[in-house]
């Protein structure tokens, strides 16, 4: 980029790694209270902490499941990409899946809570 292209951002230059930051942002080398809501804080930690689960069981099976413990070579093979295409993509769905199913399910609760039953009449 040049620098008529960067307007109203700015560079961080590592050695091997270019980042750029919006010019907003202000750097007073430390985070306070007033600028991050522990709350969020902590949900964004829940949150990080189930996708990092996540993709560590998807690469554990679909290793498992795709590549061979013995290496021939040393770049995966067409069939073995696309077994992991297709496994992650399952897990993916599967995910996409719960999620909803978990989001009808919350909304449910909530209705019966806000509505003053108990149990629904079919249990």
């Amino acid at each position: 980029m040049t620098a008529e292209q960067n307007l109203g951002r700015a560079k961080i230059h590592l050695p091997d790694l270019a980042i750029e930051l919006p010019s907003n942002i202000m750097w007073s080398g430390s985070y306070s209270q007033q600028y991050v809501n522990p709350q969020n804080l902590e949900v964004a930690e829940q949150e990080l902490e189930m996708f990092m689960d996540l993709y560590n069981r998807i690469l554990a099976n679909c290793r498992n499941k795709c590549i061979p413990p013995k290496y021939h070579e040393p770049d995966l093979s067409k069939g073995e990409m696309v077994c992991i295409d297709r496994c992650v993509a399952k897990y993916m769905s599967v995910q996409k899946l719960l999620g909803k199913k978990m989001e009808e399910n919350a909304e449910n609760l909530t209705n019966i809570g806000s509505t003053g039953g108990g149990l629904p009449s079919t249990l």
